[in-house]
Parts: C-alpha cells; sequence; structure tokens
C-alpha cells in the first residue's frame, strides 16, 4: 500500500531512511519525486537475492509513502536479517539499508 502528497511538490530527488528501523512487522520508506516518473522499488537480501518487487510503476510528482510488510514475492515472511531497500527511476537511483527483526 502507499499514500501520496501532491499538495507540495519537492524540488529534488529524495529516498528517506524506512521508519521505523530495525522493524517488525512492516517499514515505511518515503519517497520524493519532482516529477512524473517510472519508479522501481526492490527490496534485496544481505547476499543480492531479489526479495520483493514493491512498485514498478509511473507516479506522480510529489511525497509517496510506501510500506513493506516483510514478505517475499510469495508472501511468506521473510527470515530476520539486513535488507535493502533499492528505489530507481530513469534519472536517480538509490539504496538504503533496512534491518527486520522477528
Amino acid at each position: 500500500k502507499y499514500e501520496t502528497s501532491v499538495a507540495v511538490v519537492p524540488e529534488a530527488f529524495a529516498l528517506h531512511q524506512n521508519y521505523p528501523n530495525p522493524f517488525n512487522p512492516s517499514t515505511s520508506v518515503q519517497i520524493d519525486l519532482p516529477e512524473l516518473t517510472q519508479v522501481n522499488v526492490v527490496i534485496y537480501d544481505a547476499v543480492g537475492r531479489q526479495v520483493q518487487t514493491l512498485v514498478n510503476e509511473e507516479f506522480l510528482p510529489g511525497y509517496h509513502t510506501l510500506d513493506w510488510n516483510g514478505t517475499d514475492h510469495s508472501g511468506r515472511q521473510v527470515a530476520s536479517g539486513i535488507y535493502f531497500i533499492r528505489v530507481s527511476t530513469p534519472s536517480n537511483a538509490k539504496t538504503i539499508k533496512a534491518m527486520l527483526i522477528r
């Protein structure tokens, strides 16, 4: 699930640290987008395997909040550990580290 606020448009792309971190059972990530753009958000485990794709779609300019509930592509709960949340657009890419504690 995600929420969008478009009342004020941010001046630059930004990916904010997830909150809470460490998390259990879910965490939220805020992405600031200054323009209409394709957004791909993928979760990787500590060894680089793709665990989950949160979104891969076009987003309006604004402040977006995405939630990850600690599940993989099959809907199974993933193990405790370090995960990387990678947000990429055609012109930007940034990765943050998230820690899941069960």
